[in-house]
C-alpha cells in the first residue's frame, strides 16, 4: 500500500529496489503520470493509485504476482493499460501471476486458466472457453438473466453496403464446442453475414448477442475484446510484417517460441517465420491466418473460407486443429467451400441463397446433395 504523504517516486526510485532502468522506463513510459516524480501519493486519482500499486509490485521482483481485482473502479483506458502491462509482465519478464477477478472480459483476455470458486469451495476448473460452456458455471456465475445456450446467436439481420441489401432476415446460431458452417455459392451473401456478426458493417434490422448480452453499438474492437476472433477472406495477413510479428500482432505471447505445436503442424510457417509474410503463397497466408485466429485464445472463432488454396493435407489439419478446440468448448462460426472440411467440422449448417436461408439445419439431417444443389451456378 501507498503512503499518502510521500512523493510516489520515492516509493518507485530504482535504486531502492535494485531495478534495472530500462524497467523503470517502460513503466513510466506505459504510465505517463509517473513522469510527475515528486506528486504526493494523496493526490492521485483512483485509477492512478490503483496503477501505482501494480507498478509498486511489479518492482519487488516477484516470482509470483497476486493481483485482487486490479481494475476495479479503473476507466476502459485505465483497464486496457492494466491488461497490457499484465499480459508484458509474463511474457516479458517471466512472472507468474494469479488474479482474482469478475470482469469476464478482462478474464478472457488474460488467463490461460480459469479457477471458479462458490461459497468457499471449488466449482470447476479449465480454459476460458471450458468454462464459459460450464453450465453450472453460468448458472451461479452469470445469473439468469444472461443464461443461454448459444455462444453467438443473430435474429433476423439484415445488412449491406450503402443502400442495398445483400443478407436479408438471417437467424442462425452456434454453441460453445460446435461448428456452424456457412455454404453457398460466390456472391450471395456468406462474408456480408460474418463482417455484420462481428461488428464491421452496421445491421439494418435484426439483433446480434454474445452470451446473451446484446451488441447493439458494440464495435468490432470491443466484439474481439468481449471474445470473438475474426478471420477474413481477404487481407488475411499484413504483408509486411515477418510471419512472427503477424502472429505475436494480437496474442497474449511476446515470444514467438509459443507457437511452437502450430509450427509443428505447419512446418512451411516455422521455415518462414522471419520472412514478410507477403512472400508467403496464398495457401500460407490462410494457414498464417488460422493460427493467428486460434492463437487468440478467444472462445468465439469467426472464419472466412479459411481453406481456399490449401492442400489436402493442410486441410487435414486445419480439421484436426478445429475440432481439437472445439472439445475445448470454443464456438466457430466458418463460412467454406471446401465440403471435405465441412463433413470433417461441421455440427450445424447454414445455406444461404441470395442472401436468404435456403437451408439450415443439423450437419447429419442435411445431405450433400442438397448442399451442391444450392452452390453450382
Amino acid at each position: 500500500m501507498w503512503t499518502d504523504r510521500i512523493g510516489f517516486w520515492d516509493l518507485l526510485n530504482p535504486a531502492a529496489h535494485g531495478w534495472t532502468t530500462p524497467v523503470m522506463l517502460e513503466l513510466r513510459q506505459r504510465f505517463p503520470f509517473l513522469l510527475n516524480d515528486h506528486v504526493l501519493a494523496s493526490s492521485l486519482s483512483h485509477g492512478e493509485r490503483q496503477i501505482l500499486e501494480l507498478v509498486m509490485a511489479l518492482l519487488t521482483e516477484p516470482r509470483l504476482l497476486l493481483l485482487d481485482e486490479p481494475c476495479a473502479g479503473l476507466s476502459h483506458q485505465e483497464t486496457a493499460q492494466v491488461v497490457d502491462t499484465i499480459l508484458w509482465a509474463q511474457t516479458e519478464l517471466g512472472f507468474r501471476v494469479i488474479v482474482i477477478e469478475h470482469d469476464m472480459e478482462l478474464v478472457r483476455r488474460i488467463a490461460d486458466r480459469v479457477i471458479v470458486l462458490h461459497q468457499g469451495k471449488f466449482l470447476a476448473g479449465g480454459t476460458v472457453a471450458a468454462i464459459q460452456a460450464n453450465p453450472t458455471v453460468r448458472a451461479v456465475y452469470l445469473g439468469d438473466s444472461l443464461m443461454t445456450d448459444f455462444s453467438l446467436e443473430f435474429d433476423d439481420i439484415s445488412g449491406g453496403y450503402g443502400g442495398g441489401l445483400v443478407v436479408r432476415d438471417v437467424s442462425a446460431s452456434v454453441s460453445p464446442g460446435k461448428v456452424l458452417c456457412v455454404l453457398g455459392r460466390n456472391g450471395v451473401g456468406k462474408s456480408t453475414l460474418l463482417k455484420l456478426a462481428c461488428g464491421y458493417l452496421p445491421l439494418t434490422s435484426g439483433s446480434v448477442r454474445l452470451y446473451g448480452r446484446d451488441l447493439a453499438g458494440v464495435s468490432a474492437f470491443q466484439r474481439n475484446w468481449s471474445g470473438m476472433t475474426y478471420c477474413p477472406q481477404e487481407r488475411v495477413v499484413f504483408d509486411d510484417l515477418s510471419v512472427a510479428e503477424n502472429l505475436l500482432l494480437m496474442s497474449p505471447h511476446k515470444n514467438v517460441d509459443a507457437f511452437e505445436s502450430y509450427f509443428h503442424t505447419f512446418p512451411r510457417l516455422a521455415e518462414r517465420r522471419d520472412q514478410p509474410a507477403g512472400t508467403l503463397s496464398g495457401g500460407e497466408k490462410k494457414l498464417l491466418s488460422l493460427v493467428r485466429g486460434l492463437s487468440e485464445n478467444k472462445p468465439v472463432i469467426v472464419i472466412d473460407e479459411p481453406t481456399e488454396g490449401v492442400q489436402y493435407e493442410n486441410v487435414m489439419k486445419m480439421a484436426n486443429l478445429v475440432n481439437t478446440r472445439k472439445a475445448e468448448g470454443t464456438a466457430f462460426i466458418i463460412v467454406e467451400q471446401n465440403l471435405t472440411l465441412v463433413d470433417e467440422i461441421a455440427d450445424e449448417l447454414l445455406v444461404l441463397d441470395q442472401g436468404k436461408i435456403a437451408l439450415a439445419g443439423s450437419a447429419s439431417a442435411i445431405s450433400r446433395a442438397d448442399i451442391q444443389a444450392h452452390m453450382i451456378v
